[in-house]
C-alpha cells in the first residue's frame, strides 16, 4: 500500500469469525521501453522436481538456461502429503468400525490449510525471482515471456504415463495455474506489458523435438532423444525450447524472417500458410 493510493477499505468477518480488512490500492506504473534492442522469448516450463526451466530464444540461437529448483518446498509438501494420507485412512477405518472421525477430520482440514500456506509461500518465492529475472533481460532484448498452460496435464498423469502413483498424486495438487496466473500479475506491476505475456498449450511439448518437429523418446525423466535428427538434451529443455515456439507462431512479428522465424520448422511454417 505504501507504493500506491488507497481508494476504499472493507472489513468483515468470515465463516471462522476472524476479522479481515480489504483495501483497493491504486498504482502507477511506469511501462517498460524496449525501443532499439532485438527480440527475443523467455519461455517457461513448469514442473514438480524442478519448479521451472526457462531459456531465451534470440536470433543467435538459444541462451540463458535456468534451472529453479525448489527442493525443500518439495520435502514439505510430500511430508505433508504423507500425512494426509495417513490421515485419511485412519478416518476410513474409524467410519469402518462406526467410531467418530471427528478428530481425524479437524486434523485433516488443519493440514490442508497448512499445505496450501507452505505452497503459496513457495510460489510467491518463485514468482518474486522469475519476475525480477524477465525484468532484467528486459534491458537487453525486445523481449516476449511464453509460459506453459498444463491443462490436460492432469489426464496425461493418470495410470501408464510418468512416475507412478506418487507423481500422479503430486501433480493433481500442484498449483500450476495459481503460478502462471501471479507471474503475470507480478509482472504487470513492474511494468510489463502484459499483451507480451502469454500462455501457450503445453500438449506435446515434451515428447516432440524442438529442433526437427518430430516425436522423440524419453528413456530418463529428465532425457530427451530425437530418433529422427539425433538431438539429444535435457527433456525440460527440449519442452521450454518448444513452448517458446509456439508463442513466435502466435505473434507475426516475431514469426518471419526479420524476427525470431529461424526458429521455425518447415512443418510449424506450413502451419502458418
Amino acid at each position: 500500500m505504501k507504493d500506491g493510493e488507497v481508494k476504499t477499505a472493507r472489513i468483515f468477518k468470515d465463516s471462522r469469525r476472524k476479522w479481515w480488512a480489504i483495501f483497493t490500492v491504486t498504482l502507477t506504473i511506469e511501462r517498460i521501453d524496449s525501443t532499439g534492442v532485438f527480440p527475443a522469448v523467455l519461455a517457461i516450463d513448469l514442473g514438480i522436481n524442478k519448479a521451472a526451466c526457462s531459456v531465451l530464444l534470440t536470433r543467435k540461437g538459444y541462451k540463458q538456461i535456468r534451472y529453479w529448483k525448489q527442493d525443500d518446498k518439495l520435502k514439505r509438501i510430500k511430508t505433508l502429503d504423507e500425512r494426509v494420507t495417513s490421515l485419511q485412512r485412519e478416518k476410513e477405518q474409524l467410519a469402518t468400525n462406526g467410531e467418530n472421525p471427528d478428530r481425524v477430520t479437524a486434523q485433516l482440514r488443519d493440514l490442508s490449510g497448512k499445505r496450501e500456506r507452505v505452497s503459496k509461500e513457495y510460489d510467491k518465492k518463485l514468482v518474486r525471482d522469475i519476475s525480477d529475472y524477465i525484468i532484467e533481460m528486459t534491458r537487453q532484448y525486445d523481449l516476449y515471456v511464453s509460459i506453459g498452460k498444463l491443462k490436460g496435464i492432469r489426464n496425461t498423469a493418470r495410470k501408464g504415463n510418468y512416475r507412478g502413483r506418487e507423481f500422479r498424486s503430486m501433480i493433481h495438487r500442484w498449483a500450476f495455474a495459481r503460478i502462471r496466473e501471479m507471474l503475470g500479475h507480478k509482472l504487470a506491476s513492474l511494468g510489463f506489458d502484459t499483451k507480451r505475456y502469454l500462455a501457450v498449450p503445453e500438449q506435446w511439448t515434451s515428447i516432440m523435438c524442438h529442433k526437427c518437429g518430430h516425436k522423440g523418446i524419453r528413456p530418463k525423466q529428465n532425457l530427451f532423444i530425437c530418433t529422427t535428427c539425433g538431438q539429444k538434451l535435457n527433456a525440460d529443455l527440449n519442452g521450454a525450447l518448444n513452448i517458446g515456439k509456439r508463442l513466435i507462431m502466435l505473434i507475426p512479428s516475431l514469426s518471419d524472417e526479420n524476427g525470431l522465424g529461424m526458429w521455425l520448422t518447415s512443418k510449424d511454417r506450413a502451419i502458418l500458410k
